[in-house]
């Protein structure tokens, strides 16, 4: 119990100290393959690379929750739904950090379209930081993404996160986050994705992580973080309808993590609904 204290207070006195504002991923599928999806479409991209909602093959809604070394006040939460239409899709989304003492809550709009080989996305998101009886600030977050297919199996990403520089302190910026990488699917079954992450407050980022379906509808992953010294392992299936992803990380240094996505169809492929 003393352990986790003093863990809680190593890690969450400095936020309350000032909002980070860091883009966390959300989705189980993501963390599996550990994160590395700038240039892999996928149900959760609304919070990693808004071009990826693009290629959407139906409405959808989900949840997910991610709960950090069983620490109390550092659990994230998650829930979003893409709208599938003839031309551009369109999601909305919802994420929260923290708990009473210090939190984070962002909602944010996006928008796709794909045009050829080419999707854009682009995502506004209102952020507020708030620490218990002492201060509440609040800004808007722009972020800007594009997925370009080379070939049909090979796919590169970029993706921007604040790049308009908006900050909640005079002294402290949100940091500006640049993500660009590829995906690459020798069969069907397997997919092979790596990433380069570059934020204006940490070193480079690189990502890597390979996605099987070893049956159908039913996928292991495997991934791994150079800067924060993780290994990612996951798991996910889909049931008609529903989809469920389960995915852990470990730190060296923390311990574990685990990561819960369920996700909902709302229509069938296409957009036609049932």
């Amino acid at each position: 119990m003393q352990k986790k204290l003093l863990l809680y207070l190593f890690l969450i006195v400095p936020a309350c100290a000032v909002a980070s504002g860091d883009p966390f991923p959300i989705g189980a599928r993501s963390w599996g393959v550990g994160n590395a999806v700038v240039a892999m479409p996928h149900e959760q991209s609304f919070f990693y690379n808004p071009a990826g909602m693009a290629y959407a093959e139906n409405s959808h809604a989900f949840a997910a929750y991610h709960s950090r070394f069983d620490v109390p006040g550092l659990g994230n939460a998650g829930v979003g739904a893409v709208i599938k239409t003839n031309g551009i899709n369109i999601a909305v989304g919802f994420d929260q950090f923290g708990d009473e003492l210090y939190n984070e809550v962002k909602s944010g709009i996006a928008v796709a379209r794909k045009q050829g080989r080419i999707s854009l996305g682009v995502k506004v998101s209102y952020f507020q930081a708030t620490v218990k009886d002492l201060i509440a600030k609040n800004t808007i977050l722009t972020e800007f993404g594009i997925m370009a297919d080379i070939r049909d199996n090979f796919r590169i990403g970029f993706h921007g996160y604040n790049l308009t520089g908006a900050s909640l302190f005079a002294s402290q910026n949100i940091p500006t986050v640049l993500r660009i990488g590829f995906s690459y699917q020798p069969s069907k079954q397997i997919s092979l994705n790596a990433e380069a992450e570059k934020s204006t407050l940490y070193p480079l980022n690189i990502k890597a992580g390979i996605e099987y379906e070893i049956r159908p509808k039913f996928f292991v992953r495997t991934g791994i973080n150079s800067l924060t010294n993780t290994i990612h392992f996951g798991t996910g299936m889909r049931l008609r309808h529903l989809q469920f992803d389960y995915a852990v990380s470990s730190s060296s240094y923390l311990g574990l993590s685990h990561h819960l996505t369920v996700g909902m169809a709302l229509t069938k492929k296409g957009g036609n609904r049932d």
